[in-house]
């Protein structure tokens, strides 16, 4: 028989039962990371059995809506330039309109210049000689014409080279005047001036029809027309002797001209 004493017998007793909570401790602590780790894989499982949820009928409605929309968008890009079309043609209306509007305008001034005559060539002139010049340049080609015949007369430009503008009283007396110019031989010499030089009289253009001219003339060498000039109206261009006759009012009707020109040359080259 062993004896222990009282304290040695207690503390024994008390180990052991320290020793066997120890171990049920353990086993508490164990079983709870185990529900931890299955609460943490649990998110997992879920969201992979939620995608093994989505359909093929999911996928064909989001296609289907996916579709529609482009669908839509196509429908609206196509009103889009169906409207710039229509906005585009008015535009090219609005511009013939305001064209046509030009050439009456145009025209308008042009006639207010029917009595006018241009004169070129004289190399220097006194403004106390110039209406006595100018009246005797033109009695050279109608004879009865008489001081009170002329309006007024004005020199424009540079006075080294000037323009002389003379306005007829008469409408008449200025269509007889700018027909019979050719038959006389108009230089500063038969006006009993020391220099000898020739004369220009022309009808007067507004600056639109001055413009238009020039280009004209440019024209006219460039596709080798033989003829061109300037009625009291319009300006006119005639490409061989005896073909017909072009009346030019724009600059979009001379440049339909020179495009025309220009693809005659491209077939012919």
């Amino acid at each position: 028989m062993e004896w222990l004493c009282i304290t040695c017998s207690t503390v024994e007793e008390s180990e052991q039962e320290s020793g066997t909570g120890s171990d049920s401790d353990t086993e508490e602590e164990t079983d709870d990371d185990t529900e931890m780790e299955t609460e943490k894989s649990q998110p997992t499982k879920n969201k992979r059995s939620a995608k093994r949820n989505i359909t093929l009928e999911d996928i064909a409605e989001k296609l289907d809506m996916i579709w529609n929309t482009i669908s839509s968008q196509k429908q609206e890009i196509k009103e889009l330039k169906r409207n710039i079309q229509e906005l585009k043609q008015d535009n090219i209306e609005i511009r013939r309109e305001i064209e046509k509007i030009k050439i009456g305008k145009n025209s308008e001034k042009q006639s207010s210049l029917r009595n006018n005559i241009i004169i070129n060539g004289f190399n220097e002139i006194k403004a106390t000689e110039l209406k006595g010049q100018v009246l005797k340049t033109l009695k050279l080609i109608k004879n009865d014409l008489a001081d009170n015949d002329i309006d007024k007369c004005t020199i424009i430009g540079k006075n080294e080279k000037p323009m002389i503008r003379v306005i007829l009283k008469n409408y008449e007396d200025k269509k007889e005047i700018m027909k019979a110019k050719r038959n006389v031989n108009l230089s500063t010499k038969n006006l009993g001036l020391q220099d000898d030089r020739t004369l220009y009289l022309n009808h007067e253009l507004t600056r639109e029809n001055q413009i238009l001219f020039k280009q004209a003339r440019e024209m006219k060498k460039d596709f080798n027309y033989k003829y061109i000039w300037a009625t009291e109206e319009n300006i006119k261009l005639r490409k061989t002797e005896g073909s017909t006759v072009i009346t030019i009012k724009d600059k979009h009707q001379l440049d339909e001209i020179k495009n025309n020109e220009s693809k005659n040359n491209d077939s012919k080259n």
